[in-house]
């Protein structure tokens, strides 16, 4: 592989937008992911699949992932990991370097330029969602 059939750009992010994503022709049991959208022009976004769900390496890429971005304990489930990134459990991706690799299909993440982590205190907010809790 020759050096131009690589690049490498940075972006910045003007939001990240959290949601599950289920595999196309999954059954219903089968693992699900949570995509990470970045915002990072007019119409111009790029996502990432963080696997919650899943074992092995894809579990222990999960786990780092997660403890750079935030205090909470790692999520089980990706359903989980929307809800506590959508509350503001995680850091924000102020920019992202993306690496392009020609005859690849997917191009991937290879850094991303975080804000510091939020404050370990948003796991018990579901009881206070509609009230103020004192």
């Amino acid at each position: 592989m020759l050096s131009e059939d690589i690049t490498e750009q940075t972006h910045e992010v003007q939001d990240v937008l959290y949601s599950v994503h289920t595999k196309r022709d999954a059954e219903e049991d089968d693992p699900k992911s949570m995509c990470v959208e970045y915002v990072i022009g007019i119409n111009f976004h790029h996502r990432e699949y963080v696997c919650f769900e899943h074992t092995g390496f894809a579990r222990t890429k999960v786990v780092w992932w997660w403890r750079e971005r935030s205090n909470e304990p790692v999520p089980d489930s990706s359903a989980e990991a929307v809800s506590l990134a959508t509350r503001g459990a995680l850091a924000f991706p102020e920019e992202i370097t993306i690496r392009s690799i020609a005859g690849e299909k997917f191009d991937r993440i290879i850094d991303a330029k975080l804000t510091d982590k939020p404050d370990a205190c948003l796991a018990g907010m579901d009881a206070y969602d509609d009230e103020v809790p004192f």
